[in-house]
């Protein structure tokens, strides 16, 4: 038998979420059960590092996210922080002014961990869950720096990047895949503590 190649999943968040949310599919998907619906023969996951950053206002939506990443985390998928910055934005044409949130760190986050990990020798293959095109340099990196890695990326349902899919090796991540991927309602985290699904994401 041929060497088992490890697999190491990567997440943006917040890419992934979006996509699933604009396709009608179930957000609450189980990362580590969609991982190794990704695997092919001779292949086991490593381990899934989920990028996001945590939402800056107290309203149903950060309440929502909290949740799942407490569920995330008692599969023991690793949660890496970004940020989000609140900055102010004036329409051009009336004039109106109001503050706007943006995502900051994630994509170089994943950059970082991708090419980390490689020179670690934590992975043989690498897949990117992401239709982000400003993720390409560092998928092209990885395999022309470590012969014999390689990286694949996964658009999430309803997304694709032209650039990626020219120039990269992916597949799309379809419904039927997250839904045979969702986690339980609910998941008991480490403390015992039971974590259920929001309204709207089974």
């Amino acid at each position: 038998m041929g060497k088992t190649r490890r697999v190491a999943v990567y997440v943006d968040g917040l890419n992934l979420h979006n996509g699933l949310l604009s396709s009608g599919s179930p957000r609450w998907v189980d990362l580590i059960a969609l991982g190794r619906n990704v695997l092919r023969p001779g292949q086991a996951l490593e381990g899934v590092r989920y990028f996001t950053s945590r939402l800056v206002k107290n309203t149903k939506d950060q309440y929502e996210q909290d949740i799942y990443l407490q569920a995330l985390e008692a599969r023991d998928v690793e949660i890496v922080l970004g940020q989000f910055d609140v900055q102010r934005a004036r329409c051009p044409r009336c004039g109106r002014a109001w503050l706007k949130a943006e995502e900051k760190q994630t994509d170089v986050n994943i950059a970082v961990r991708l090419l980390t990990d490689a020179h670690q020798d934590l992975y043989d293959r690498a897949v990117v869950v992401s239709a982000d095109s400003d993720l390409l340099r560092p998928v092209l990196e990885v395999p022309r720096l470590f012969p014999g890695k390689r990286v694949v990326v996964g658009f999430p349902p309803g997304r694709a990047s032209y650039p990626l899919r020219r120039r990269a090796p992916s597949f799309q991540i379809t419904k039927p895949m997250v839904r045979s991927s969702l986690l339980p309602s609910p998941v008991v985290t480490g403390a015992g503590r039971e974590v259920v699904a929001p309204p709207g994401w089974l």
